[in-house]
């Protein structure tokens, strides 16, 4: 890392973040020029009569009553994200490690400022996002409190908003109603689009009490088209017995695309487990044969007698005696049970020595390096990610004191995410809603 200072010291140019609301209009103004040159003038105005024109000679139907999500104050939501704040990053060398050196980033401030300052020099450059916002929950504890009558104190001149109305907005915050929450979300989520890169994807955490109204206000800002899915993580084993109606045990992840067509599919490796069962209860009984050599875990030497075995709720029948010897078989034998595995696959499995007679006497293999380093996609559905008992726990760990931090993600569901996405080391993670420091965790 190095910053300001040490940047100028090295002759490097800074852009302001006052300059980037500027540059980055010049930049799409651009862009319109050369696609439809005569719909800017030469004053850099836009000419509406020719993009009318332009409009009606596309065979475009032009609609002002499209579907769309309105809320109070979302004009000065999506202002708010354009201007740009006077606010700088400070090192903290004293509580920082190797800061030159360090690939991590701890920033502290208001996360909407450090939004507009990353413009500066990352702009398409992140990877992925994950984000837990605080949820809505219509209470005073809600952490980020965006000061309504300063901070949009320019933007209402701007807007030349009458007393009433701005009276009215601003009670409208402090009722922390769904349009004060979307107003928050709107400016943070426009920012964090633009920092993704074109392969670059964003999950949020969302409860029942926002996650529709989310949806659509995502659908706006990364596009339809780039909705990737609305994951389902089981974040309770079991559920509250004072719930009124039905007891939730699940919370959302939703997920989205810059660019869809230019994402990667979402894939973790395909097992955690490294034995996997041969036979089943589900099947029927069938013969197999075990060659000599195949392994049994039994110390020593000795002989496994002929006979039914009970493996839980099945059998397993050796036709004759099984001598064994450091860890293997001496002889052939045939085998009794409910394979799920044809005897191709059994005599694969011996001869990449996988299939062994396990301690109790049933049968199992060994996961292949193949089968281990073998990825498959995830699933909307997220049963084994950790819950909020993990969270707690480990909060718990780290500061003797689970009450610390409230509804806190556990590692393994971020570090699951992670590795659905993230396979090159040098990939820029980025969490603008750090909380607890989870997302920090899984990545260390």
């Amino acid at each position: 890392m190095i910053d300001k200072q040490k940047a100028r010291e090295k002759g490097l140019k800074i852009i302001e973040t006052r300059d980037l609301p500027t540059i980055e209009w010049q930049a799409k103004i651009d862009k319109l020029k050369a696609l439809i040159p005569d719909i800017v003038n030469s004053d850099n105005q836009l000419d509406i009569n020719a993009l009318a024109d332009f409009v009606e000679r596309s065979g475009i139907a032009a609609n002002d009553r499209g579907y769309e999500l309105t809320f109070a104050g979302k004009g000065l939501a999506k202002a708010q994200a354009e201007i740009p704040t006077e606010k700088d990053l400070r090192v903290e060398y004293e509580q920082s490690k190797n800061f030159d050196d360090t690939e991590n980033v701890l920033i502290r401030g208001d996360n909407l400022d450090v939004l507009k300052i990353l413009r500066q020099n990352y702009t398409n450059k992140i990877k992925m996002i994950y984000i837990d916002p605080p949820y809505n929950t219509k209470s005073d504890s809600f952490l980020y409190k965006d000061n309504f009558k300063v901070s949009y104190e320019k933007l209402m001149e701007e807007f030349d908003l009458d007393p009433d109305t701005i009276n009215y907005l601003s009670n409208v915050y402090g009722t922390r109603s769904h349009s004060f929450w979307l107003s928050f979300m709107y400016p943070r989520l426009k920012l964090a689009r633009e920092l993704l890169r074109e392969d670059g994807v964003i999950f949020i955490s969302i409860d029942d009490n926002e996650q529709a109204n989310l949806k659509i206000l995502c659908d706006e800002i990364f596009g339809e088209d780039n909705f990737v899915d609305m994951l389902k993580w089981k974040r309770k084993k079991q559920p509250s017995f004072l719930a009124k109606h039905t007891a939730s045990i699940m919370e959302y992840i939703l997920v989205y695309a810059k660019s869809f067509d230019k994402l990667e599919k979402l894939s973790i490796e395909g097992t955690s487990d490294f034995t996997k069962k041969v036979i089943n209860v589900s099947n029927g009984y069938s013969s197999r044969i075990l060659k000599s050599g195949t392994r049994i875990k039994k110390e020593g030497s000795g002989v496994l007698k002929a006979g039914k075995y009970t493996i839980k709720t099945m059998d397993v029948e050796y036709k004759t005696d099984v001598k064994y010897d450091n860890g293997q078989i001496l002889n052939d034998v045939e085998v009794i049970a409910k394979f799920s595995v044809t005897q191709d696959s059994i005599n694969d499995f011996m001869k990449n020595n996988l299939l062994f007679i396990t301690t109790n006497s049933g049968l199992r293999r060994d996961v292949s390096e193949t089968e281990l380093g073998k990825r498959k996609s995830i699933t909307d559905l997220l049963l084994e990610w950790g819950d909020n008992q993990d969270s707690e726990r480990e909060i718990t760990e780290f500061f003797d004191n689970p009450d610390i931090f409230e509804f806190t993600k556990p590692t393994k569901l971020i570090k699951n995410i992670i590795k659905s996405i993230i396979h090159n080391e040098n990939d820029i993670i980025l969490d603008f809603f750090a909380g607890s420091g989870t997302t920090g965790d899984a990545v260390m």
